[in-house]
């Protein structure tokens, strides 16, 4: 979907997977993924949590931090989608909950 839409140009761009899975542990692990990616060539870092850290550390100026989009597959689409926050629908224990006690 990335390229689909056109967030990143496919004639310049090589999608690959590093083989480093984060098993998130804070600051320092997600700066040194950072830093081992761009020594692979790469200039482009996709992040859920993390990004203000990546934006303020030193060495990663020219690191492009882009966002991380949720998506799954769609019952109502038929397809993968992004997830939409405004189709959330409150459950009954969630409407329970906070309707509890008045």
């Amino acid at each position: 979907m990335v390229l689909e839409d056109g967030v990143l140009d496919p004639e310049t761009t090589v999608v690959s997977i590093f083989p480093a899975p984060i098993h998130y542990a804070g600051p320092t692990e997600v700066q040194w993924h950072a830093k081992a990616r761009i020594n692979a060539g790469a200039n482009l870092y996709i992040v859920d949590h993390g990004k203000k850290v990546l934006s303020m550390a030193p060495g990663l100026e020219l690191l492009n931090i882009l966002p991380f989009k949720v998506a799954a597959y769609d019952k109502t689409q038929g397809k993968t989608a992004f997830f939409d926050p405004s189709r959330v629908k409150t459950t009954g224990f969630r409407f329970r909950i906070r309707h509890q006690g008045g």
